[in-house]
């Protein structure tokens, strides 16, 4: 498996019921920037953090739809419309921690109640 630089041009994906998101992942500095906008008298603002780095890179996605089963368009304030397992999910990716695949599969065990 090769090591890939992070770039502004690239885009990931990740698949969750049915939709596709696209996003790309921070720079370490681009990163730490927001933490510490976020960080006041040295206590971070996580969900604020979090909304700002989705907004900022989540690029797109398809498969996402109203009520009436309408494909909708990708507008970055429609991000908290959508349940929490996919900001967190997205947020893990985002950061490279993970591919945010085992994110949305880990918390969708414990909301239902599965155990290992």
């Amino acid at each position: 498996m090769s090591l890939k630089l992070i770039t502004n041009q690239e885009k990931l994906k990740l698949e969750f019921h049915g939709a596709t998101f696209y996003y790309r992942r921070t720079l370490p500095l681009d990163y730490k920037a927001i933490v510490d906008k976020h960080t006041v008298r040295g206590k971070l603002d996580f969900d604020a953090a979090m909304k700002e780095t989705l907004e900022k890179y989540v690029i797109g996605w398809e498969g996402v739809v109203d009520d009436d089963g309408n494909e909708v368009e990708f507008k970055p304030d429609l991000l908290w419309q959508l349940p929490d397992v996919v900001h967190v999910a997205l947020f893990t990716a985002i950061r490279g921690v993970g591919d945010g695949k085992a994110t949305i599969e880990e918390l969708e065990k414990n909301l239902s109640g599965e155990q290992r």
